[in-house]
């Protein structure tokens, strides 16, 4: 994981292996979701819950599928402490407010906390 990903210890990181969709390049660190198939693509926002891809976990490498053939497992991280500004967010989560509610209500075992790290000022005598 890059330097400023994790920014806390709870919940604690848990990874799993997902089939990923046909036709996806996804780059390392994106938010993701699941498909009607159960498979791997980028999350979306949408104001409709319904017409969303709900964000289910962060992609630990890049993937590339095809349109037909082999369909790779992609490792997701499904739960963990993450700076939200550390993360590749598709162009529907356009705001804060969107990145850091963005896992609220998500299905288990997703557990997300979202935290920009705090940056201390030194205390002078």
């Amino acid at each position: 994981l890059p330097e400023g990903m994790i920014v806390g210890e709870y919940p604690a990181q848990f990874v799993q292996d997902i089939p990923t969709a046909f036709s996806q390049t996804l780059a390392a660190y994106t938010v993701v979701g699941l498909n009607a198939a159960g498979e791997v693509v980028a999350a979306t926002w949408n104001a409709t819950p319904a017409s969303a891809i709900k964000p289910i976990g962060i992609l630990m490498y890049p993937v590339t599928t095809g349109a037909s053939g082999a369909k790779p497992a992609a490792r997701v991280l499904r739960s963990g402490c993450v700076n939200p500004d550390r993360l590749v967010w598709g162009a529907t989560f356009d705001t804060d407010a969107k990145r850091l509610t963005a896992f609220e209500g998500s299905p288990s075992p997703t557990q997300f906390v979202l935290r920009k790290p705090a940056h201390s000022t030194p205390v002078l005598p």
